[in-house]
């Protein structure tokens, strides 16, 4: 009894902020709209997409590590003797290394990496700005995730609400800056929040009986789970960065701008699903050590025909409203986009269903299947840009492949269900 309560106010909370950061989500966008022209606010969705990108190999998949191997820790289910501190600090190692290096090699190669994403050398400053932003990223991935493995999902989400609700809508609070000073601050605050965060927990991990296992085979360890997984999460980032990317050195920064808002809407769709997972990956983690697979397989077959569910009513009610919304939210000089979002709109359906089953695969393989899907639609989305010739058929493109994603998903999250069931696995 006890338990379902506290299950239930975790999906509260969870969701609650998630929706506030959602709202924010769409707040900056508005507010960026009117802050620079249309060319700017292509610079800053390029500058939002790449920092996401970026920090992907730079978490070597430290930031999911942690959550998996802390809520095993806690439920007895881990393989070694270290304890749930002794995980974060690995996990810590890991990405402290990371960081330093993608560091020094962005730093050393600012004119190249500015024209690779945004199609100018003349950008090198918003460079430097989202290596900031990718620290800050770094930081607050590893306490959130500490966070969510020990299912204190009350902290978790008061460090997610700030930095990923208040801090990016506070920093247009300060008059005409720069593309690169709005980034730049928002990495600073991120580091600074995230960081304070990560050291207290550290403290309290100095204060726990520590096991005596020693770091190497637990760096080892998580190493063995996150780093197959980087090639699948950076997959999932490029696919979600390279159509403005493209769009910006084949049609300019404006239509990548256009196409960046797309592809943050999608996002935004998935995002009022992801609160789901959120607790799911720990609680399907326990679940699988358990073996406890019925209880997996109701609980995924019930949320994904619920989510689905709604995901057709979110997509019916955004293609009936998004011609004029997208004027009176973002102005008249974003209208030429609203043929491009419509196309994209069409995958949010199959990428509903990718947001709530992908917890499914990673809590119950260590083997990177989403890794697989992500590759092969991220592929699937090159090749459809490269074959286009229009910047609506580059959105065709981008949905196409993202609505492979969610198929490919859903068939593998059955196949590992249904085998796990009548084998034991």
């Amino acid at each position: 009894m006890l338990l379902g309560l506290t299950r239930h106010r975790h999906y509260v909370h969870t969701f609650g902020t998630e929706f506030a950061i959602l709202v924010s989500r769409l707040l900056v966008l508005k507010v960026a709209g009117s802050y620079w022209d249309t060319v700017g606010f292509g610079a800053f969705v390029i500058a939002r997409r790449s920092t996401g990108l970026l920090a992907l190999p730079v978490l070597c998949g430290m930031g999911l590590a942690v959550t998996r191997y802390v809520a095993l820790a806690r439920g007895g289910a881990s393989l070694r003797a270290a304890n749930e501190y002794t995980y974060l600090r690995a996990c810590t190692i890991v990405a402290s290394v990371t960081l330093l290096s993608f560091a020094v090699l962005a730093l050393a190669t600012s004119a190249p990496l500015a024209d690779a994403l945004f199609g100018s050398r003349g950008l090198t400053s918003l460079v430097w700005a989202i290596v900031l932003a990718v620290s800050g990223l770094t930081a607050h991935a590893l306490a959130y995730g500490m966070l969510r493995g020990q299912l204190a999902m009350a902290r978790a989400n008061v460090l997610q609400g700030i930095n990923l609700a208040i801090v990016p809508l506070s920093v247009f609070l300060v008059p005409n800056l720069s593309v690169a000073q709005v980034v730049a601050r928002v990495g600073g605050l991120w580091s600074i929040i995230g960081g304070a965060a990560l050291f207290m927990l550290m403290s309290v991990g100095r204060n726990e009986s520590h096991a005596t296992e020693p770091i190497g085979p637990v760096i080892r360890e998580v190493l063995s789970y996150g780093a197959p997984r980087v090639p699948g999460e950076f997959a999932y980032g490029a696919l979600f960065s390279l159509p403005a990317i493209a769009a910006a050195h084949l049609y300019g920064l404006e239509q990548a701008g256009f196409v960046g808002l797309g592809v943050s809407l999608l996002a935004m769709v998935g995002a009022l699903f992801a609160p789901l997972g959120l607790i799911l990956l720990p609680e399907f983690s326990t679940q699988a050590a358990k073996n406890d697979i019925g209880r997996v397989k109701r609980t995924a077959l019930r949320l994904t025909a619920g989510c689905v569910a709604i995901g057709v009513l979110v997509v019916v009610i955004v293609l009936a409203v998004l011609g004029p919304a997208t004027e009176r939210l973002m102005g008249p000089g974003f209208v030429p986009a609203v043929p491009v979002l419509r196309v994209i709109a069409f995958a949010s359906v199959p990428f509903v269903a990718y947001v709530v089953l992908r917890n499914v695969l990673d809590a119950m393989r260590t083997a990177p299947l989403n890794a697989k899907n992500m590759i092969i639609a991220l592929i699937a989305c090159g090749i459809g840009i490269a074959a286009g010739d229009s910047i609506v058929g580059l959105a065709w493109a981008f949905a196409g492949a993202v609505s492979l994603l969610g198929v490919l998903t859903v068939l593998d999250a059955w196949r590992v269900i249904h085998k796990d069931l009548h084998h034991d696995v």
